[in-house]
């Protein structure tokens, strides 16, 4: 699988998710995505909603977890 295939198939479940939920259709930012070796992982979001869509290459298994974001804080470190 390339990477343009997983983007395509990470955001792909994210849609799925949100019409399965009769969530808005919002628009879907990728932030961030990694890979090792078969193995791909995203950080997505939409309104209010983060998601990690994982790919295991061995298992060929998609895994998609949704989080709400609850609060946003800036935190003076220094």
């Amino acid at each position: 699988m390339s990477n343009n295939e997983f983007h395509a198939l990470a955001v792909e479940a994210v849609r799925n998710h949100l019409l399965e939920t009769h969530a808005e259709n919002s628009e879907v930012s990728i932030i961030y995505t990694m890979r090792i070796f078969e193995n791909y992982k995203a950080l997505l979001s939409t309104d209010g909603m983060c998601y990690i869509v994982s790919y295991d290459g061995s298992a060929k298994e998609l895994h998609f977890k949704a989080y709400k974001q609850i609060a946003t804080k800036h935190i003076y470190v220094g």
